[in-house]
């Protein structure tokens, strides 16, 4: 008896079923193992995500708002806002200067007086010369000639209102100047020139000081490569005070021993975390700023939003200040490699959060 045989359409119609079956098993297990890389890269991005929210929260939970520094940034010239530098002019910006002692007009504490160091004429007591029947400020040699006198006019007092204006005393506008920006002719951030609350209070650096007021940190967000490719990472650096003149008063500022920073005084070079570094470049990595994220993980968005805007310590005339500082991180992340992931698409995730800081006096200038 002849066997049955298949005809070529049979044939064609088998091997056809068999290849889609097949082609069908190949794609089923294709995209098991790529929702598995998928969702192995996901899990990543979350826990690395987290872990760096905690870790900020974690050390802004133990120090307080820097907002000398963020003034130093924000507002003063660049040629002259070196991290750690004018560390007490922020501070002077709340004091009313009185009288001055060479015509007794009404003083001012302008941004120009105090950094050039033109501010002995305003700011400071006077002396009175009985043999010329004026006074002079503190600092005039005259004052230690036998005719004169300790007098309370010119005495700095605090005025609980930044900015102080002689010219407007007692009707000053609290929206001409924050830490964050200021109106005054050299200011390099004019509150009038903001459009939005965003700009005023969204920063992508953090500056904090420990509540003894004896060591600042601060977090950036830093270029880098890997991979080839271009990233960023959340970076910080330490810096150490120190008072140079034994007035009980930080007055300069340089980084901690356990950083290498490549600044003048040994500061933080701020083209550091602007750079892209090559991968090759360890050294690099690991001068001034020190990443705290992995380059796997690229920070795409890093604000800060600081509320309020002034130390309330020194803006006890001002009500919009008076409530206790907070942060406001908002971080945006996503995966610098996105091999193995079907058509290369991209993850990301976003977290926001709001900390409370330490809530603390940090003196940086003393009226004697």
């Amino acid at each position: 008896m002849q066997k049955p045989s298949y005809t070529l359409i049979e044939l064609t119609i088998s091997i056809a079923i068999l290849s889609t079956v097949i082609v069908a098993a190949m794609t089923v297990f294709s995209n098991v193992i790529n929702s598995r890389e998928r969702l192995t890269k996901e899990n990543f991005l979350y826990n690395e995500s987290r872990l760096i929210i905690e870790q900020l929260i974690k050390v802004i939970q133990e120090n307080a708002i820097d907002y000398s520094e963020y003034y130093n940034q924000n507002v003063l010239p660049v040629d002259r806002n070196q991290f750690g530098a004018n560390y007490n002019i922020y501070a002077t910006r709340f004091i009313d200067p009185t009288e001055n002692c060479n015509n007794l007009n009404a003083g001012e504490n302008t941004l120009d007086s105090l950094i050039f160091n033109q501010s002995s004429s305003d700011l400071g007591g006077c002396c009175y010369k009985s043999s010329t029947m004026s006074y002079y400020p503190l600092s005039d040699p005259k004052c230690n000639d036998a005719d004169t006198e300790p007098t309370n006019v010119g005495k700095d007092k605090w005025s609980g209102e930044n900015p102080y204006s002689a010219t407007s005393r007692y009707n000053v506008d609290i929206d001409d100047a924050n830490a964050f920006c200021d109106n005054d002719t050299i200011s390099a951030r004019k509150c009038k020139d903001l459009t939005s609350p965003a700009e005023i209070y969204g920063n992508n650096k953090l500056y904090l000081i420990s509540t003894d007021g004896l060591e600042k940190t601060i977090f950036v967000k830093e270029n880098v490569e890997y991979k080839g490719k271009k990233s960023s990472v959340i970076s910080f650096v330490k810096m150490d005070g120190s008072d140079s003149n034994n007035d009980a008063l930080i007055d300069s500022w340089t980084c901690n021993n356990y950083f290498n920073c490549t600044n003048t005084n040994n500061t933080p070079n701020k083209e550091d975390f602007a750079d892209n570094h090559s991968e090759s470049d360890l050294a690099g990595y690991f001068d001034d700023f020190i990443p705290i994220s992995p380059f796997a993980l690229k920070i795409e968005e890093l604000k800060f939003y600081i509320s309020p805007t002034e130390d309330p310590n020194l803006a006890y005339a001002e009500e919009n200040a008076q409530k206790r500082p907070s942060v406001t991180i908002i971080m945006k992340t996503s995966l610098t490699d996105t091999t193995g992931i079907i058509g290369g698409e991209n993850v990301n995730l976003t977290l926001q959060t709001t900390i409370t800081p330490k809530y603390e006096e940090i003196k940086s200038y003393r009226i004697e």
